[in-house]
């Protein structure tokens, strides 16, 4: 409640530091659940003032269900940091976001979900006009099964080719 009242007299870094204590004080009294949902909630009370803090909270919170063996809540938040690094145009940061969600995506089990991942890393680092590292997302795709027949792997290698013929 305190941080509610600091975010709306918008006092955001007072807002964030709260949650992140009432997140602290769940996880010390064994409610992991708890905390990543209070993070995450601070995460996305910051997402517009503070963006980067907002990033290392969502990460945070998949730390948290990833602990707490939740692999699916922590692809979910993994996802909001991507996005959000994205917005910020931090191409390399969002990066490395997606490869861990891709490997929880393994872990998982459905390679299926992985494929989206594979194409927004292809381009993501297209937009970095990094092509070998996006030629390397894309030859990661191949360890997913099935991926070499999916639309994404076609949409990869349209984006890989239109890029190096300028």
């Amino acid at each position: 409640q305190a941080a509610g009242i600091a975010s709306d007299l918008n006092q955001m870094e007072e807002a964030v530091d709260l949650m992140k204590k009432a997140c602290s004080l769940y996880r010390e009294h064994g409610a992991p659940d708890t905390a990543a949902a209070t993070i995450s909630k601070a995460a996305k009370m910051c997402e517009s003032a503070l963006p980067v803090r907002s990033v290392e909270m969502y990460i945070e919170a998949a730390d948290l269900c990833e602990d707490d063996e939740k692999l699916r809540d922590a692809s979910n938040y993994l996802n909001r940091a991507s996005c959000l690094e994205i917005k910020q145009k931090r191409f390399v940061q969002s990066c490395e976001i997606m490869k861990k969600r891709l490997q929880l995506i393994k872990n998982i089990g459905n390679m299926q979900i992985g494929y989206p991942i594979i194409l927004e890393l292809v381009i993501t680092y297209l937009a970095e006009e990094d092509c070998v590292a996006a030629d390397n997302a894309y030859k990661m795709g191949f360890d997913l099964n099935g991926f070499g027949a999916s639309d994404e792997a076609v949409y990869c290698e349209h984006f890989l080719k239109a890029f190096e013929d300028g």
